[in-house]
Parts: structure tokens; C-alpha cells; sequence
């Protein structure tokens, strides 16, 4: 996360889709569970409002003080594709202290 924020992340899917993501957006999508939500942020059930003419349904609550559960949707699917890299990782460390070293 930290690489993606300092190499500007938002900006670049901004020029590369033509979306709106500019970089103050893109860290609260990792904190998202932390975040009260502005539409009835104590209310634990899901709702249903209109917002700027679109009527948006079943918007559920992820506010970790709420819910007790820090998750937000698409927040395993942004861990589990980190899973190689942590093996690869684990794996080159195991690597380097059973190789011989060269005199």
C-alpha cells in the first residue's frame, strides 16, 4: 500500500480509465471499516436512499464501531492476491540462510 501511495496509484488509474481518483482518495479505500458513514452512521441495518437521483439499495453498515467486524467489501480480495508475495518473500528469506556462503 505504502508503494502504491508514494508512486501516486489514484492519479495513474485517473489517466489510464479517465476516472475521478485523485490520491486523497485512494488511502481512506485501506480504512474504510474505520470511517463512519454519512448516511445514519449508528443505524447497524441496511438502507435504502436516493442519492444525487440515484436510488441506491441495501447500502449495509462496515463501521467497524457498529458492526464490531473490520471488514469492507473487497477487502479479501485486495489481501488474497498478496498471499504469493508474502510465500516468495518467506521463501527467499528460508533460501538465503541455507545457501553456502562463497568464500
Amino acid at each position: 500500500m505504502y508503494e502504491e501511495h508514494s508512486a501516486l496509484f489514484g492519479p495513474a488509474m485517473s489517466r489510464l480509465f479517465g476516472i475521478a481518483f485523485p490520491d486523497e482518495r485512494f488511502m481512506p479505500i485501506f480504512v474504510f471499516p474505520l470511517i463512519a458513514p454519512a448516511l445514519e452512521p449508528a443505524n447497524p441495518a441496511p438502507i435504502d436512499a436516493v442519492i444525487h437521483g440515484v436510488r441506491i439499495e441495501g447500502m449495509a453498515n462496515h463501521h467497524l464501531s457498529v458492526t464490531g467486524k473490520y471488514y469492507f467489501p473487497g477487502l479479501y480480495t485486495a489481501i488474497l492476491p498478496m498471499i504469493p508475495g508474502i510465500c516468495a518473500v518467506w521463501w527467499m528469506f528460508r533460501n538465503r540462510r541455507a545457501a553456502p556462503s562463497a568464500a
